[in-house]
């Protein structure tokens, strides 16, 4: 976010790991691959009008797609811990998150990476043709898997 403040085209990008799903070990191959993609894109292209942040979130294991979503208002459980040295996050789980459907976590505990657009005005188009080119494309980088 602080990117964006500042005018910067800003990505954030995660890898949802938990161990609801089987996963022999930590794969990161897919979620570099679509990264990369949606960085090269933004930099040929520029961020969608009216967007400030796009979101990437990627599921552990195999992706079914990506689709376009909204930001959840879930509320986490005994996520947080503060401990007399660091702040982190604990045993991180989606799971303990509701999934409403047409949101980031509904697409990724369905297996979907879910590509957010956020805008700092608070107002998102419902309708956002060009991140919706751009799913499509980083669904095209998931073809060689």
């Amino acid at each position: 976010m602080e990117a964006s403040i500042h005018g910067v085209p800003a990505i954030a990008a995660s890898l949802a790991l938990w161990s609801g799903r089987p996963c022999p070990r930590r794969d990161f191959t897919i979620a570099v691959k679509l990264v990369k993609r949606l960085v090269q894109r933004v930099l040929e292209r520029g961020m969608p009008k009216g967007i400030d942040i796009l979101n990437l979130n990627v599921p552990e294991g195999v992706v079914r797609g990506v689709v376009v979503t909204r930001m959840a208002r879930s509320h986490s459980r005994g996520l947080h811990v503060a401990d007399s040295s660091r702040f982190r996050l604990r045993d991180y789980d989606l799971r303990v998150y509701e999934g409403e459907p047409g949101t980031d976590v509904a697409a990724v505990l369905e297996g979907y990476a879910s590509l957010t657009p956020i805008s700092l005005s608070g107002l998102v188009p419902v309708h956002c043709p060009e991140c919706r080119r751009l799913a499509v494309e980083l669904e095209q980088a998931l073809s060689v898997f």
